[in-house]
């Protein structure tokens, strides 16, 4: 359960909360299970904070500090956390159906398990992020910064991924049906057993990346550099 005094504090606005933050450092905030929705908490200081099962829906969070924060099976759906730091928190299980993430940073973050559903993370650092079975279906990853990111058994089925960086990333047994790839960085990616059907891979960048077992049919491959199919499905049988 929250801390009550840290629930009647928070509710007292950013400046309070970031003072009392300033002022006990060695204190690890406790929001567990706290109702926090439609809230303006731009900026706030949250790092660390044990915000498990915490409802933020709604919330405007840009510019908040959540690095290391616990917030699985929290409630982030379409909450403003644009350029939020995000930094190695643990959101697994965690609901951002259509977030606006834009510009955030979530390197080394736990998102697996988790929900982003037409989200947009465009421009996000994602780099070496868990999204091992994430539901990204829809969710506008533009330009996004996801190499060395275990994307494994995701879905971005529709997913935007236009200009993503996404060198060494696992993908093994994702879904991309559907999804926009021109122009992405997929080099040395594993994409063993990925769903690719109908996705648009133009003018990528593809040496080393693995595609066996890929369900490629419909694929489309325009433009697209050292590209190495063997031992992907391309024809019905």
């Amino acid at each position: 359960m929250a801390d009550e005094r840290q629930m009647k504090l928070i509710r007292k606005g950013v400046a309070a909360w970031n003072k009392w933050r300033q002022a006990n450092r060695t204190i690890r905030p406790d929001l567990t299970g706290a109702n926090l929705t439609g809230l303006n908490l731009a900026g706030i200081r949250l790092n660390k904070a044990k915000l498990t099962g915490a409802d933020l829906s709604r919330s405007h969070l840009a510019n908040a500090l959540f690095e290391g924060a616990d917030l699985r099976k929290a409630r982030l759906t379409q909450c403003n956390l644009s350029a939020a730091n995000l930094n190695k928190a643990n959101l697994k299980s965690a609901h951002l159906d259509h977030a606006h993430v834009t510009s955030a940073s979530l390197g080394g973050a736990d998102l697996s398990r988790s929900s982003l559903r037409g989200a947009t993370l465009v421009k996000a650092h994602l780099s070496g992020a868990d999204l091992s079975a994430c539901d990204l279906a829809g969710a506008d990853l533009s330009d996004a910064d996801l190499s060395g990111a275990n994307l494994s058994r995701a879905s971005l089925r529709g997913a935007e991924l236009t200009r993503a960086m996404l060198s060494d990333a696992n993908l093994a047994g994702a879904d991309l049906a559907d999804a926009n790839l021109v122009r992405a960085n997929l080099g040395h990616a594993t994409l063993a057993g990925a769903i690719l059907q109908n996705a648009d891979l133009g003018r990528c960048y593809l040496t080393g990346a693995v595609f066996a077992g890929a369900d490629i049919r419909g694929i489309r491959l325009e433009g697209a550099r050292g590209a190495d199919l063997r031992g992907a499905i391309k024809h019905d049988y």
